[in-house]
């Protein structure tokens, strides 16, 4: 498998769906919108993304109706380029969809392959071989709108130490030498 370019990049996870509050698993089947929350957040977010210091020329988007919606919202402001990338999205789960967290194997910490669904390896190709591919076109840095368990797979592939990627919280990434960095970007950290 090919190695990252060295460029940093942002990475933003979808406002809040009805899905995500009600504890329901929800992958590359359901295209679901952002609820009120979602969009509160998206919003208060692009507010954030014009105060950092870096140039965001380009936002990379999944074309699932919550990343764009929070695309949407997040560009209101930065009024960056909007390029719709269909490896951002989320990983497809099968019988899984729809189904309680609790009902399923933790998509996060399990072997297994959800029945009738995108097996964990080609998920986890699709992702690393869509991220080289915006980091090898990538001119300034990139904002990257995708998913939770996309970015669970590219950071866990990546080494990176993470907890949750909360819904709507901006992340820096960056190299450092042969690894890579992982922080959360918030008015605190400006």
């Amino acid at each position: 498998m090919k190695t990252l370019p060295n460029v940093a990049f942002y990475f933003i996870r979808h406002g809040q769906t009805d899905a995500n509050a009600k504890g329901l698993m929800c992958g590359g089947d359901w295209d679901i919108e952002l609820n009120d929350v979602g969009h509160s957040e998206s919003i208060k977010q692009s507010k954030l993304l014009i105060t950092i210091d870096d140039k965001i020329d380009t936002l990379f988007v999944s074309p699932m109706k919550r990343t764009m919606q929070t695309a949407s919202n997040l560009n209101q402001l930065l009024k960056a380029k909007v390029v719709i990338d269909h490896g951002l999205i989320e990983w497809c789960v099968g019988d899984w969809e729809y189904r309680p967290w609790d009902e399923v194997p933790n998509p996060f910490n399990t072997t297994e392959d959800p029945p009738n669904g995108e097996s964990r390896v080609d998920f986890e190709k699709r992702v690393i071989s869509t991220i080289y591919k915006i980091l090898m076109s990538a001119t300034e840095k990139p904002l990257i709108v995708s998913h939770g368990a996309f970015a669970h797979t590219l950071f866990t592939w990546m080494g990176i130490d993470q907890a949750k990627i909360e819904n709507c919280k901006l992340y820096r990434i960056s190299p450092i030498g042969l690894s890579w960095l992982l922080e959360k970007v918030d008015v605190h950290s400006l």
